[in-house]
């Protein structure tokens, strides 16, 4: 089987993209930025590093995908992928750079869209739902607002290499055709975007991009590009050793629109809900008051509720309210963010000792991190999909722990009941 290796820009990208392949027919394995040195291709001809590099600077960005790369570029692998967020937030263009640069190449084609998830692309312009990019609710993001719409143009402003695009309107005129006009957007170097209006594009862009060393982009090609060669044997990693507890802890750290509806849904179907007090999380010497209140709450509920689920607020007042003490605590957005993610990360933990759970579902990309780091998990592998880009995890080196991954903005509004029920069952 050909060697691929992925660098992804958060956790829950690389679970994305690892379960592109596994459902194309091949195992993946995807390893956190702590184990980065330790990835290893014993376990898999398809490996994911999470170069943990979206909320860090241009710079750092750039070294860490360029370390990674570099390790491994004399080695026989057949492609390089560089999997980025599918609304292209963070630092897009020096990780595409440092890619290229490791690998002393000059050129990469790059496939964003997504069109399971509703991300797509027409004539440049990328769309969520239908909705120009810019007039989405990524424009309110706390860390990467995305105000403008236009792929070229937003690349164009993090690189000094040539961008451009081909549109939709020269694939009717066949691959070979294609083909064409892709070689001679390839000589001249750079980066050149593709358009992706369904899945049906993508197909087609597998078949047009199957040979290149280098892509980058979303995983959703990952996935076609995956079926283009013949599927290895993929384990059932759903079987475990122990018995279902029938309890299942949910921490969610993201406040989109879709985790706060799935939050909602949940509790609506039973489950019980704790709301982490942020504004006290930032006062002086609140911290441990905080967490032992949780602790405690989630004690007095454990035997009662099947699933618990430990949030951040949604409230848009107590949000702002807790910005503010903690910037008058002498704490940035970003450094903040980092120890609310850190906090439900640690609570995890705590309760994950005391008290049997059939597993862990964790809901956005910076929490998600924040709980490999706590939980020491030096690797995991992509098990079975709950929805489009969302699976079931295994600890590589405890497949008794059962975890789920969730970008802040994916899934649907029964994703938490769905994902308690297969963790569940997996332990049954």
């Amino acid at each position: 089987m050909s060697k691929v290796l992925v660098v992804a820009d958060d956790i829950t990208g690389a679970d994305d993209i690892g379960l592109m392949y596994y459902k194309s027919g091949h195992e993946s394995v995807v390893f956190p930025y702590s184990s980065w040195r330790e990835a290893s291709f014993d376990f898999s001809d398809k490996v994911v590093i999470d170069t943990d590099s979206r909320l860090v600077s241009r710079q750092e960005a750039y070294k860490r995908v360029f370390n990674v790369v570099k390790k491994y570029s004399n080695d026989d692998i057949s492609l390089y992928f560089d999997k980025q967020c599918s609304v292209f937030r963070g630092n897009i263009g020096a990780e595409f750079d440092a890619m290229l640069d490791a690998l002393n190449a000059d050129f990469a084609p790059v496939v964003l869209g997504f069109p399971d998830n509703g991300r797509t692309t027409v004539d440049g312009v990328h769309y969520v739902h239908g909705t120009r990019l810019e007039e989405s609710q990524f424009r309110y993001d706390p860390m990467n607002p995305m105000t403008k719409s236009n792929l070229v143009d937003i690349l164009s402003e993090q690189t000094s290499r040539r961008v451009s695009l081909i549109s939709y309107h020269e694939y009717s005129g066949g691959l070979s055709h294609l083909k064409a006009v892709f070689e001679k957007e390839k000589a001249k170097g750079g980066y050149v975007i593709f358009d992706v209006r369904d899945n049906e594009d993508l197909k087609s862009l597998s078949l047009l991009l199957k040979n290149e060393r280098i892509i980058c982009g979303s995983s959703a090609i990952a996935y076609y590009l995956g079926l283009l060669e013949p599927a290895a044997k993929v384990e059932d990693d759903a079987v475990t050793e122990k018995d279902s507890s029938g309890h299942v802890l949910c921490i969610a750290g993201s406040q989109t629109p879709q985790t706060k509806g799935q939050v909602s849904f949940s509790v609506s179907a039973g489950a019980y809900e704790i709301e982490l007090d942020t504004v006290a999380l930032f006062e002086p010497g609140k911290e441990h008051e905080v967490m032992e209140y949780i602790l405690s709450e989630y004690a007095k509920q454990y035997e009662n509720f099947n699933m618990v689920i430990i949030h951040v607020p949604f409230n848009h007042e107590t949000v702002l309210k807790s910005k503010k003490v903690a910037l008058e605590s002498g704490i940035s957005a970003q450094v903040s963010a980092k120890k609310v993610s850190s906090t439900l990360a640690s609570i995890a933990r705590l309760i994950h000792q005391d008290y049997p759970l059939d597993g862990v579902i964790v809901c956005g990309g910076d929490t998600s991190a924040s709980f490999i780091k706590e939980f020491g998990i030096k690797g995991m592998l992509v098990s079975k999909e709950i929805e489009s880009g969302v699976s079931v995890c295994k600890d590589i080196y405890n497949k008794s722990f059962s975890f789920v991954l969730k970008s802040g903005s994916f899934g649907g509004m029964e994703f938490l009941e769905k994902s308690r029920k297969m963790l569940e069952e997996a332990n049954e």
